[in-house]
C-alpha cells in the first residue's frame, strides 16, 4: 500500500502505529485528525462551485451550493473555541466572497461598506446556527451586487464609459460629452450602448444615478436630501418621483 492509495474520513494517528496501519512510516502524520486527500479535494470543489455562483450572481445556485456543504466537516485547531472557529470561517468567508465579486468586475464603492459590515457581524456570532444564517445573508447580499453592478462581459470601450459613469455622476452626462471624452462619435457610442447595456445613454444613467442613490441610502447612511445631490440631482421631490418610478419602492424603504 502507497500514501496515495489511502483513503479515510477521520484518523487519529496518535492511535495507529505505522506498522499496525500497514502503511509506509512517511503517510503518518502527527497527533492530530487529518482529512482525506478525497475530501480535500471535495470540499475544495464545492468551495469552487459556491465561488462561481457568486461571480455570475446567481444567489439561487449559490444557495444551491451552500446546501451542499451540510454535512462537511471542517477541522477545528487544537486550544480554538467553538466561537472562535465560527467567526473565523465567517470572517473568512465574507474575504472570499468580495474577492469574488471584485474578479466579476463590480466596483469597490459597492463593496467596501458591506464587506466591512459584515467583519463586525462575524466579530458578534457565537454559535453554528448564528453562523449559517449570516452565511446565506453575505451570499445573497454578494449575489445581489454582482447582478447589479458587474461590468464582466463587455467591450473595453463600455467598461470604460460605465466606470466613468459611476464616478462622475454630479456631471452633465450626455451623448455628445462623453463621446468627446472618449473621442468617439456619437452614433457610435449609442449602437455600442444599444448593443451591449440595451439601453439608451439616458435611461442608463437615470437607472445608474438611482441605484447608487440607494445604495448609498441603505449602505452609507446618507440623507435623501444628501444622496440626491450626490448623484446630480438638486430636485429632492423630482428625486422622490424618478427614484418610485425606477425602483418600483419607496424612498422609506431605503432612508434610515
Amino acid at each position: 500500500m502507497n500514501c496515495s492509495t489511502f483513503r479515510t474520513h477521520w484518523v487519529n494517528y496518535t492511535d495507529l502505529s505505522p506498522e499496525s496501519a500497514g502503511l509506509p512510516r512517511q503517510c503518518m502524520l502527527p497527533e492530530k485528525p487529518v482529512l482525506s486527500i478525497q475530501m480535500l479535494e471535495d470540499r475544495y470543489a464545492l468551495e469552487n462551485h459556491l465561488l462561481d455562483a457568486v461571480n455570475h450572481g446567481d444567489a439561487e445556485l449559490s444557495m444551491q451550493a451552500l446546501q451542499s456543504f451540510r454535512g462537511v466537516t471542517i477541522p477545528g485547531r487544537k486550544g480554538h473555541t467553538k466561537t472562535t472557529i465560527v467567526r473565523f470561517r465567517a470572517v473568512a468567508l465574507n474575504t472570499l466572497l468580495r474577492k469574488e465579486a471584485e474578479r466579476a468586475e463590480v466596483h469597490a464603492f459597492y463593496l467596501d461598506t458591506l464587506y466591512n459590515d459584515y467583519l463586525l457581524a462575524a466579530g458578534e456570532i457565537t454559535t453554528e446556527q448564528q453562523e449559517q444564517a449570516l452565511v446565506v445573508e453575505m451570499l445573497q447580499q454578494y449575489c445581489d451586487r454582482v447582478a447589479r453592478y458587474s461590468t464582466a462581459g463587455y467591450s473595453v470601450v463600455i467598461r470604460n464609459i460605465i466606470h466613468y459613469i459611476n464616478l462622475h455622476l454630479k456631471e452633465d452626462l450626455t451623448l455628445s460629452t462623453l463621446a468627446a471624452r472618449f473621442n468617439l462619435s456619437r452614433s457610435y457610442l449609442s449602437d455600442r450602448l444599444h448593443r451591449e447595456v440595451h439601453s439608451n445613454l439616458t435611461d442608463y444613467v437615470t437607472l445608474t444615478r438611482i441605484q447608487f442613490a440607494a445604495n448609498l441610502l441603505r449602505y452609507h447612511y446618507y440623507t435623501i436630501i444628501q444622496a440626491a445631490q450626490e448623484v446630480g440631482i438638486q430636485d429632492v421631490l423630482y428625486f422622490t418621483l424618478l427614484f418610485k418610478r425606477t425602483i418600483g419602492e419607496t424612498l422609506s424603504h431605503y432612508a434610515r
